[in-house]
């Protein structure tokens, strides 16, 4: 009986990927995709994904290079004889489609006699004609599932190999986005999303399609054909992605409309990671346009310019809302009775209708190469009509997508109803729209006269000091920054006038004893720090705090330690902008009881507490489990909480000049050249609290983040001819005081990637 068995399948991907544990999937080197001895299912794709870039043009082939290593033991009537090596997916329907294929390859000869294993080595894989997958895709597209194999010939019977493979192959035009966050010429320079060169494969997951999807669809290669396909997939992506609401999806903030994801009314770092695990229960129109813009950045050309072009779009105020669903709820929201939180998601004549203060979403060029039409993109609401509920897709413009939204006539004087037109500055502008099209030139950031970002910056999580200045003046310029004025004045202890640096322990076990306090409720559940230029980031999560009668909440403490002081009210100010609240801001808050730190704000429904002290903001939220209205006789009180933290820093304060500042030395110089394919790992003397690399431009190095078994050292890997600069971010041991370094690298030609 003649067999097949596969030792394993190694590949060489080409655009870098990071698996769904961070791991990047270097590109240019080949590595082991699968094997019989590890498992590699995650979820609906591998844990060794792997990305090959589409050819540029239509003359030009797929290139596969993927190598399956086979054991064979075949009769002598197969000697000699040509077979293909074809690998299937099973389809939702049962039936099996063709995908892979490695065409004219030859059995051995002579066999063994009697028969035993053979190995072979098969290669030159395409697209199996099935797929009916033309040359230069326009859009990204994945391949992914449990493969069958089978190795067919002309006038022999079939012979299947007896072991499925998960694989997971992607395809992007070009390396993922690498910002820049600030243009001097937007005329020839667009700002970016950063994502270092490196596709995140949860990111793929959800918005790269598989061909099956669009290679029945006509003309596909018309800009007309797949810019819309390929915008209102993003929308319907995340729009089903949470609905119907169950268990594990996050829901709407009706309460106190919080970003729980790391954006503001003018973007911000993204926090994917937490996004991707659903990390907290709640989100809002920030949250939900921030991925909406991160799905857009990856329709690329093969220059590696965003097709669509996507725009953040801030409108204050926006307006009272027809009646709609709302993203990630299973029913409209049409009542608003005695035991649900006030929210504008009711219709005319109820009693405590409320306007949307603001609101947030992406506009694109539908048409990638109609520069003329924009159309909005928005996973928030979904006018009903009829039995269909469509999230606006891009099928609208601006001004239709308002009119299909918005209830003018509850508001018969205006005055909550935002304008359709672009504040500009620095000419004199009233409009009520923020997009990426408004000049800011106070910011001492960027250049002056420079075009900055707004909208998403990045994937980590992380909004840098420099990006959180940025961010606050062009906040300067929102009608809502006169209602967080009124809050920082609200909040401000004039006690503590003199700001000082933290020289508390931020070590895990100290932080569980203050936080927890004496506590028998707070399960402690997970602690982290991430660092970035500037700034370290810990956050620290309980179980079992109680927020009702019959729900209870994840308290989240983040604490935010920068190397100066202007970045912590910086922060605050950025965080206070995150909220849409019912009514104004400025009434949604107040200041404690007892007065602490510097600047301290506590929301009405003691859900939300914020504060500042000297290089430190720290934000601690409750996170129902279930989004009710809570209860002040049940929920956790977070003001001893903070009172606690806060006299655990104050008594650990130091003055400029004694914080203790993590030094960076490494234990071999970095070298000044380098060659394409080498690597270079940067390891330190000592260890801290995080390590992070970064390089300045991810297509020519790649940081491939910590090198396993170092704790201190981080790996890089030289792409592509160029100069770059490679930078260390660390956070201290204990203060989680951070610390930069970096050095400039000239990559020389090596092998070509």
């Amino acid at each position: 009986m003649a067999t097949a068995t596969i030792l394993n399948i190694t590949a060489v991907p080409t655009l870098s990927t990071t698996n769904s544990n961070g791991f990047l999937v270097r590109p240019g080197v080949s590595s082991t995709v699968w094997d019989p001895v590890n498992n590699y299912v995650d979820g609906t794709g591998s844990l060794a994904p792997v990305t090959f870039r589409i050819p540029g043009l239509v003359t030009q082939p797929y290139s596969l290079p993927i190598t399956v290593n086979i054991t064979v033991v075949l009769t002598s009537q197969y000697s000699g004889t040509s077979f293909d090596l074809e690998g299937s997916v099973v389809l939702p329907n049962g039936s099996e489609l063709k995908v892979l294929t490695s065409i004219g390859n030859q059995v051995p000869t002579p066999l063994p006699n009697p028969p035993a294993p053979v190995p072979m080595q098969i290669a030159k894989f395409q697209f199996h004609d099935d797929l009916h997958l033309e040359n230069s895709c326009p859009v990204p597209f994945r391949i992914t599932g449990d493969i069958i194999w089978k190795l067919t010939f002309m006038d022999l019977p079939v012979i299947a190999v007896i072991q499925p493979t998960r694989l997971e192959i992607c395809f992007a035009r070009a390396a993922a986005p690498i910002g820049p966050s600030y243009t001097e010429n937007p005329a020839l320079t667009k700002t970016r999303v950063n994502l270092k060169g490196i596709y995140p494969i949860g990111l793929v997951r959800l918005f790269f399609p598989a061909p099956t999807e669009f290679t029945a669809t006509g003309n596909f290669n018309n800009s007309s054909v797949y810019g819309p396909f390929f915008a209102a997939r993003v929308v319907y992506q995340v729009w089903a992605w949470g609905n119907p609401q169950g268990p594990g999806k996050p829901q709407y903030d009706a309460v106190s409309g919080g970003s729980y994801y790391n954006v503001g009314r003018f973007g911000g770092g993204f926090n994917l990671q937490d996004w991707l695990s659903v990390t907290y229960a709640s989100c809002n129109c920030y949250d939900l346009a921030g991925i909406v813009q991160l799905g857009c950045c990856l329709l690329l050309s093969s220059n590696a310019d965003e097709l669509l072009d996507s725009r953040w779009v801030f409108q204050g105020p926006n307006g009272f809302v027809n009646p709609c669903w709302v993203s990630l709820h299973i029913q409209l929201i049409f009542t608003n009775s005695s035991n649900d939180p006030p929210n504008p998601f009711v219709p005319d004549g109820t009693t405590g209708r409320w306007p949307f203060r603001n609101h947030a979403w992406v506009e694109v060029l539908n048409d990638p190469y109609n520069i003329n039409y924009r159309t909005v993109l928005d996973a928030t609401t979904a006018v009903t009509n009829g039995a269909h509920v469509w999230p606006d897709n891009g099928s609208r413009s601006r001004g239709a997508y308002a009119t299909a939204h918005i209830d003018a006539a509850a508001d018969p004087t205006g005055g909550s109803t935002g304008d359709l037109v672009d504040r500009v500055f620095p000419e004199p502008s009233t409009g009520d729209c923020f997009t990426n099209y408004s000049y800011y030139t106070e910011s001492a950031t960027y250049p002056a006269g420079a075009l900055g970002r707004i909208g998403v910056f990045n994937a980590s999580g992380i909004t840098p000091p420099q990006l959180l200045e940025h961010l606050s003046k062009v906040l300067a310029a929102d009608k809502t920054m006169s209602e967080i004025e009124i809050l920082l004045s609200k909040g401000q202890n004039p006690v503590n006038a003199i700001s000082l640096f933290n020289g508390a322990s931020m070590r895990s076990d100290k932080l569980v004893e203050v936080i927890a306090g004496d506590s028998s409720v707070l399960k402690h559940i997970n602690y982290q720090v991430k660092v970035a230029e500037g700034t370290a980031v810990l956050t620290i999560r309980f179980d079992g705090a109680p927020y009702s009668e019959t729900v209870s909440a994840v308290l989240a403490c983040e604490i935010h330690v920068f190397d100066n002081f202007r970045s912590a009210r910086f922060a605050l100010i950025q965080a206070l902008s995150s909220f849409t609240p019912p009514g104004r801001l400025s009434e949604h808050f107040r200041a404690l009881s007892r007065p602490l730190a510097e600047t301290a704000l506590i929301d009405v429904n003691g859900q939300s507490l914020l504060f500042v002290r000297g290089n430190s903001f720290v934000q601690i939220r409750l996170v129902p489990k279930q989004l009710v209205a809570p209860e002040p006789a049940n929920i956790y009180p977070l003001e001893p909480l903070a009172q606690r933290l806060d006299r655990h820093l104050a008594d650990n304060n130091v003055a400029q000049g004694r914080e203790e500042v993590p030094s960076i030395t490494l234990k071999a110089p970095v070298p000044t050249t380098v060659k394409g394919g080498d690597d270079l790992v940067l390891e330190t003397e000592q260890g801290y609290a995080s390590i992070e690399g970064s390089s300045s431009n991810g297509t020519v190095v790649v940081c491939a983040g910590r090198k396993a078994g170092i704790n201190s050292g981080i790996e890089f890997f030289a792409l592509a001819e160029g100069e770059v600069e490679l930078t260390l971010n660390v956070a201290h041991n204990k203060t989680l005081l951070p610390a930069t370094k970096s050095w400039k690298v000239n990559v020389l030609p090596g092998v070509e990637i």
